[in-house]
């Protein structure tokens, strides 16, 4: 066995292994690890380590042998061997073998027997590779942590520490130390993280248990911070005991042992150097005091304050964090930058209602640089700073973090999200991460919205003159500057609309509303300001389009309806590739938002503008720029009152649209294969596609009545010409069916005359191509006309289900057609809310519950697909905890008993999936999940009569499902059967414990995960 654990072993670590070999070996050693043999073989495969070290027998191989020795024996002591063990003889021995290894031959765990003289020990130690020495001490402390020995270990640590090593040093001498200082701070830090590991000890009882040792660590970290040699290992252990043990920022500050000295001013002098030699050093003294300052336990308490008093005055008189921060930006340290960034901030953070009481002009200055950082996850520190600063009372702080400051913060902003003056493109930009861009981009606004509302006026004023400034020079600039105005425009806009407020929110009103008129009448207020902005940039371009948009609420109040025509003519303007988009939503919100205002100036001018646009729109054959405009034009079209213009308004708006629809139709051939179509053909058929979009977009938007009516005759003779085409270009089915459910849900008394027609054509379509959009179709039409129509309507879904199990049957799996079955479960959730009798009635209801379950398993739990079969099954066996209409509920109440067989028959399976996916399915399906087995268990559990299968007690039978779908389930069985007991008092209480059910489930499946403890179910319990 030693032999093939060795060859394992080998194989694993040498570089030329070929991966099934590998993998072969992975699980040979994973089984092997986990046999009681494995600690003898552990114990020799250790010596024989120690014994290549001594010999200096030692290659590249071996040290990987050493390590993935040493990780599978960490796993090994975490998952085997429990606290409170008594070490038997194998345990004892590895216990030895590790510590022998560690001590260079001397064992630093039991000084029994012969020792090797500590001279030679230390020269051992010393020859280690450093590799393997942390490895080592995880498994020396995770033994210590469960089998007694942390105090010794700690007073080894300090002893090597604190004893003065020196050449002459007595090789017999007990008290002189036995392992290198470096080592000993090592272990030291590995043993929090083990203790905590055990998992019989919770958050409290760790603390409790390293408590009692806290004082002397800190003191031997405070004796090894002042060596070079021993800085880096004993910031790593500081680090992990004041995170485990809640160091707090006063207990940095207090003496140790009874002694003068204390731990925060070493820290301060360590991270005051104006050179730092180690960027590792700088980030660990950060990590450790960072996580002191975020420890509450001492807030509001004079030691604290004066802890932090001494940061504050750190920074100004020795350079705390400022020296270093500028060191490790000059030599690109970014993971120093950021450490030092987090810390300063973090203080910051948790000191704000004293630190805004101070001057703290050095400490202000450091933030900036900080907010300026070139590294975007450095400046995003600041950021959540001045939010922090912000929530803080104006008349609570000191003059230096009033508005004086924001100004120069707002400033910072504008001058860190500003592009270079050479970028064109991201495909081109070689300097600027795309991603780090956007993110500060969509950080910065919080703190640009509050700053406005500290500067108000000031804030518009100060992006005015940047624009006006930068205008022909820096375009970048604008651009920046534009893109902080429309963060900040709805605070701006409802400042604008406010009509309460005394003297000084008037003047500020007034005054920001000027400014505003100023500043688009500066941007668009000349015949070739879009042509001009375009030049510049058409990042500018699409900046002030969507400035433009932003402030439509503005213009609102403020602009007469031939200024907002004027704006209207810039954006058609502003109609180009690059921008037309933005031009686009621009054009969306002005018409509106400023309807009114628009309705109230000449109407023909008004009409002529708005052809214009279209006409605009359409040439950029750009679909979501049509789409946007047309709803926008709709919206505002369907206000005026006459219904004469409305209609004649309608028409001229669909005219050009079915126009080039007719253009695309008459170029795209019937009976012409779509493979061997030209490419002529394919164009026409994806602009078809976008014109149909754009009619959907307009069909939605319409009122009902005449005007629909007259759009429906317009609109259906080209609905059918493209109808013609589908069998040749299945790319058109999609839009064309969009078309036809948009009517149906906003005109469905407008097309009952053309609905038999449609639907034929719908069925046909979903035999021949198996779309989902078909399936769509039908849930909008039983949504429609299902109550009325109830025998055609079991007639469709009897023939429709016929083709798709006949479609899956043939070889088609569920997971493979995941859009097919969503729409087909949509559909038949429809069913049971608008048309019960036509689903209860099918052929196929009890070969439909069947294959529920059946593609429920094998959707493997494909997101949408899988939902929409849990929300079907939650709508058919819960129907109780639905409201539904009273036609609807007396159908399902007079076929209830057929409800119930399917529930007696697919109850468990059911059951099953549904705890299956809570332990192991993903995140965003577990409500549905819960849903459905609240539904399920509600509907058990409640009901009066007998189940079918003959058990007189229908919490029994719930109880048995539930208990059938933990098999295999680690959960341990208390746990699960507490979930259960608590589902079932909630589920007696049918809907008005459902959220609280789906709650309860959740936390469940938190539980398995291991994300919640079993303490969560207490709130439960005593509801």
């Amino acid at each position: 066995m030693e032999q093939q654990v060795a060859e394992a072993a080998l194989a694993m670590v040498r570089s030329n292994t070929d991966a099934a070999t590998r993998t072969a070996a992975s699980q040979f050693l994973e089984q092997w690890t986990r046999t009681p043999e494995a600690w003898d073989i552990y114990a020799k495969w250790l010596r024989s380590f120690r014994d290549n070290h001594v010999n200096h027998d030692v290659n590249g191989d071996a040290i990987g042998m050493q390590l993935l020795c040493l990780t599978l024996l960490q796993a090994k002591i975490r998952r085997e061997v429990p606290r409170g063990t008594s070490p038997n003889d194998s345990l004892q021995a590895v216990r030895n073998e590790l510590g022998s290894f560690l001590g260079g031959n001397r064992n630093i765990i039991n000084n029994n027997g012969a020792q090797q003289p500590l001279q030679s020990a230390i020269h051992e130690q010393a020859q280690l590779n450093h590799s393997v020495v942390t490895p080592l001490c995880i498994c020396i402390a995770g033994l210590a942590a469960r089998c007694g020995g942390v105090q010794d270990l700690i007073s080894l640590c300090r002893l090597s520490n604190t004893t003065q090593m020196t050449n002459g040093s007595s090789a017999s001498s007990s008290s002189s130390p036995m392992i290198l200082p470096s080592n000993a701070l090592r272990l030291l830090a590995c043993l929090p993280p083990e203790v905590e590991a055990c998992a019989e000890l919770r958050s409290h009882q760790v603390t409790a248990e390293l408590w009692p040792y806290l004082e002397p660590v800190l003191d031997t970290i405070r004796i090894a911070l002042a060596r070079e040699d021993t800085i880096a290992p004993a910031l790593e252990a500081l680090k992990n005991w004041s995170s485990i043990c809640h160091v707090s920022l006063s207990h940095l500050s207090t003496p140790t042992c009874g002694g003068t000295d204390c731990l925060l001013p070493l820290l301060i002098q360590l991270l005051s150097a104006q050179q730092p030699s180690r960027s590792d050093v700088i980030i660990s003294a950060s990590r450790a005091l960072t996580e002191a300052i975020l420890v509450p336990s001492d807030s509001c308490t004079p030691a604290r304050q004066a802890a932090a008093s001494m940061l504050f005055n750190a920074i100004g008189s020795h350079g705390f964090v400022a020296a270093p921060l500028a060191f490790a930006t000059r030599h690109e340290w970014e993971d120093t930058a950021h450490a030092l960034a987090t810390l300063v901030c973090t203080l910051v953070t948790e000191e704000v209602d004293y630190i805004c009481t101070l001057p703290a002009e050095a400490l202000l200055n450091l933030l900036l640089q900080i907010q300026s950082h070139p590294h975007t996850p450095v400046t995003l520190t600041a950021l959540e700073c001045w939010l922090t600063v912000q929530e803080t009372p104006a008349s609570a702080r000191h003059n230096n973090w009033k508005a004086p400051l924001f100004e120069k913060v707002v400033q910072g902003i504008v001058a860190r999200i500003t592009l270079p003056d050479s970028f064109t493109s991201w495909q081109d930009e070689l300097d600027v991460d795309e991603s780090e861009f956007e993110e500060l981009r969509r950080m910065v606004g919080d703190v640009l919205i509050s700053s406005y509302y500290l500067l108000r006026v000031q804030f518009v004023q100060m992006m005015a003159s940047y624009i006006h400034s930068n205008n022909v020079i820096h375009w970048p600039v604008v651009e920046s500057a534009l893109f902080c105005m429309v963060k900040v425009a709805r605070e701006v806009c409802a400042r604008i609309k406010a009509r309460t407020g005394g003297s000084s929110v008037s003047a500020d009103r007034d005054a920001t509303s000027q400014q505003l008129l100023q500043l688009v009448e500066q941007l668009c207020g000349t015949p070739s300001a879009a042509e001009s902005a375009a030049r510049k940039h058409p990042l500018v371009l699409s900046g002030v389009c969507t400035f433009v948009g932003a402030y439509a609420q503005a213009w609102n109040v403020k602009c007469p309806p031939e200024a907002l025509l004027q704006l209207l003519a810039y954006l058609r303007q502003a109609m180009v590739p690059s921008a037309v988009v933005d031009a686009a939503k621009a054009t969306r919100l002005i018409l509106v938002n400023c309807s009114t205002r628009l309705l109230a100036g000449e109407q023909q001018q008004l009409l002529t503008s708005l052809r214009e646009t279209l006409d605009a729109v359409l040439s950029t054959e750009n679909e979501e720029a049509m789409a946007t405009v047309a709803e926008g034009l709709t919206r505002l079209l369907v206000q005026i009152k006459e219904e004469s213009i409305v209609r004649d308004s309608l028409a001229n708006l669909i005219g050009p649209l079915l126009q080039r629809a007719e253009a695309a139709i008459s170029v795209i051939p019937i009976g012409e294969s779509g493979a061997e179509a030209s490419q002529e053909t394919h164009i026409a058929v994806e602009s078809l596609a976008r014109h149909l979009h754009v009619l959907q977009v307009i069909i939605r938007f319409c009122d009902t009545g005449a005007p629909i009516s007259d759009v429906i005759a317009s609109v259906w003779p080209v609905l059918d010409k493209a109808a013609q085409r589908v069998p040749q270009f299945e790319f058109l089915l999609d839009p064309l069916l969009s078309v036809h459910e948009q009517l149906l849900r906003t005109a469905s008394n407008f097309v009952s005359p053309y609905f038999e027609q449609t639907i034929q054509f719908v069925v046909q379509v979903f035999e021949a191509y198996k779309h989902p959009s078909s399936l769509e179709y039908v849930s909008g039409a039983v949504e429609t006309f299902g109550a009325t129509n109830v025998d055609s309507f079991r007639q469709l879904l009897n023939h429709v289900s016929l083709i798709l199990f006949s479609y899956i049957s043939s070889g088609r799996r569920p997971h493979e057609c995941p859009d097919l079955i969503r729409s087909y479960f949509e559909t038949l959730k429809r069913y049971v809310i608008y048309c019960p009798s036509g689903l209860l009635g099918c052929e196929q209801f009890t070969t439909i519950c069947k294959v529920s379950l059946e593609f429920l398993v094998t959707c493997h739990g494909e997101k949408e697909s899988t939902r929409a079969i849990l929300n079907f099954l939650t709508q058919l066996y819960g129907w109780r905890l639905s409201r539904l209409d009273n036609v609807a509920t007396a159908a399902l109440e007079a076929n209830n008993g057929l409800i119930d067989e399917q529930l007696a028959q697919h109850g468990s399976g059911i059951t099953r999936a549904c705890v299956g996916g809570l332990l192991g399915g993903p995140t965003m399906l577990w409500p549905a999940y819960a849903d459905c087995l609240f539904a399920v268990f509600s509907v058990v559990v409640t009901r009066q009569a007998a189940p079918p299968d003959g058990q007189s007690d229908s919490t029994t039978v719930a109880h048995q499902w539930m208990f059938e779908a933990q098999q295999g389930s680690t959960l341990p069985a208390e746990t699960y059967s507490h979930v259960v007991s608590i589902l079932t008092s909630l589920a007696r209480n049918g809907s008005k414990s459902k959220s609280k059910a789906k709650m309860l489930l959740t936390d469940f499946a938190k539980i398995a995960k291991g994300e919640m403890t079993t303490d969560a179910l207490v709130s439960y319990s005593l509801a």
